[in-house]
């Protein structure tokens, strides 16, 4: 793709370092076609095992950097052990709740949550290395929300915490249909009616 006066953007890279979600928004602002990704880029995606949980955990991170006092209604929503694997989930883990927004005080020498949070960070070898991904987030946040009324960024936050309860609730039903099909092979009934009962109590 190129951009102004036919400088050569390379797709692949900003996918890596900003994601597709994020890489979308600022495609779409600038008037840029979201061309299809090379097969190199789809290696790299597969490789991290990004799902739409992935991209909708990201989401709800990112808007409640934007706007932190909306952690207390989501944070209650978001089980670690239902949450995808990876980075995000460690960021998530991070932040409940030595670092939620209901530990800052604006009596600190930071004079933002964020400046607060990331300061304290950049001190603990254990969370600096997620110090990228808060500020990549936090910067999504803040572009997606962008001339957004609070209503439709607080929609749009509401829609990626279904997602996440959708994406959990199909890979357990997964799971658990796999497993029925194994304790029926076996002839194993008691396993079957058990099996059959935790699938029906998914919710």
């Amino acid at each position: 793709m190129e951009g102004e006066a036919g400088e050569r953007i390379d797709l692949t890279l900003l996918r890596r370092h900003l994601g597709a979600a994020f890489l979308a928004v600022l495609l779409c602002a600038a008037g840029l076609p979201l061309s299809a990704p090379p097969a190199a880029a789809a290696t790299t995606i597969d490789s991290e095992r990004r799902t739409r949980a992935h991209v909708a955990l990201e989401a709800v991170l990112a808007l409640c950097l934007h706007r932190p006092e909306w952690q207390t209604e989501a944070f209650v929503r978001l089980d670690p052990a239902r949450l995808p694997e990876g980075e995000s989930r460690e960021l998530y883990t991070s932040l409940v709740p030595e670092y939620a927004f209901s530990r800052f005080s604006l009596s600190t020498e930071q004079e933002t949550y964020f400046g607060w949070m990331s300061g304290k960070w950049k001190e603990d070898p254990a969370r600096a290395r997620l110090l990228p991904l808060l500020r990549r987030l936090a910067l999504q946040g803040e572009t997606v929300a962008a001339g957004m009324p609070d209503p439709e960024a607080h929609r749009q936050l509401e829609a990626h915490l279904v997602v996440l309860d959708q994406a959990f609730l199909e890979t357990e039903r997964k799971h658990l249909e796999t497993e029925i099909r194994r304790a029926e092979a076996k002839g194993d009934q008691d396993a079957v009616q058990a099996l059959l009962a935790a699938y029906a109590s998914l919710r």
